[in-house]
Formats: C-alpha cells, structure tokens, sequence
C-alpha cells in the first residue's frame, strides 16, 4: 500500500493537471512517509543493539477496528478523489460508458464503477467477517459514522458505497443484528441517504 500511495503521488507531482495546492499535498505526504520509514528502520536497530539475539518483529498491520472512523473517511474520500479527478470530459458524451467498447471510451468512469462495488462489498465483508450480533452491530454502527463523515466532507459516493452495503440481501437479512444496532444511529443513516439518493438522482 506505501508503494501505491507513493506512486500515486508521484503521479500528482509530475501531473500537468494538478494544482499547486494538490502537490503541496503530494509532497508533504511523501515526505511524511519517508520520515516515518527512517524512524521503523532506526527503532528496529535499536531493538536489536538491545537484544542482538533478537529477530526483528512483524510490524502490526492497522485494522478496521484500530482505525478511527474519521481516518477511514478521510482516506476513502482521498481514494475517491485520485479516481474521480482522472475522467475527462469526454467520457460523458453520448453515453460512453454503456457502448460496447466502453472500455476503450470511458475507462475511467468505468474504475468509478469497479470502485463503488469493491468498497460495497469491502464494508459488506467486514460486516460478515464477525461471529456475534451485537459485533456486527457494533462494525454496522462504525461504518455508519464513516459515511456520517464522509457525507461532510462531500464524499457522497461514499455515503452510497456504505449505503448500497447495508441494502445487500447479505447484510439487509441480518435481522438479530439490525435489532442490536442503535436506533438513533440507523433512524440518522437511513434519513441521510435516502435525502441524499433523491438529491443525486
């Protein structure tokens, strides 16, 4: 993921069509990560003057339920962004995206796609992947405050990505978990993207 973020910044850098305030934002994310690489690399030297006999340990991967709901948002809406910002305008004439040789006319609006159904079915999975009601419950009401969140931050295709989740048969049927989930947080959800699905349609 570290080379595809920096390949995707290098991207913005080198990009004639970026703005000055996105390679600010390129930059400085490169730059972070290359200060974070030599701070592992000099911790793991350490560790190993401390205890030369002493393997290196796994470096802990960040998952779902360590990662704020905020940060998850802010990333989505990140990812978004690269996605959305790579369509011409000439994708949208004439229907592009539904002709035959869709992929050669409208590549990119057809990533948007492939996009919106990878993270309905990442959300979806996350949900699944607990044994217990009340866990699930509880994964249901966190990715419900990241599309509460993403929704400020006007990543509204997000909002529908995590929406379009919760309305698959797989997760829709899980009646013993939905009675688990608060009702302020799945009365709030269902107002919010049912406005927001008028709005947009």
């Amino acid at each position: 993921m570290k080379e595809q973020l920096v390949s995707s910044m290098n991207y913005i850098l080198n990009s004639d069509g970026s703005t000055n305030l996105e390679q600010k934002f390129a930059a400085a994310i490169i730059k972070t990560l290359e200060r974070k690489h030599e701070e592992l690399k000099a911790a793991l030297s350490f560790e190993l003057k401390l205890d030369p006999v002493k393997t290196p340990k796994t470096v802990e991967l960040a998952t779902f339920d360590k990662i704020s709901a905020t940060q998850i948002a802010e990333q989505l809406t990140f990812l978004e962004h690269l996605i959305f910002s790579k369509i011409p305008a000439h994708e949208f004439l004439n229907l592009s995206w539904m002709k035959s040789d869709k992929n050669v006319r409208a590549p990119n609006i057809l990533r948007v796609t492939k996009r919106f159904n990878e993270t309905s079915s990442l959300v979806a999975s996350e949900i699944l992947r607990r044994q217990s009601p009340s866990a699930r419950a509880t994964v249901i009401e966190k990715w419900a405050t990241v599309g509460e969140v993403c929704r400020n931050l006007h990543n509204f295709n997000s909002v529908l990505e995590i929406s379009s989740a919760f309305m698959s048969s797989s997760i829709f049927r899980l009646k013993k978990t939905w009675e688990k989930v608060s009702k302020q947080v799945s009365t709030a959800y269902v107002q919010s993207t049912t406005t927001l699905r008028y709005s947009v349609s």
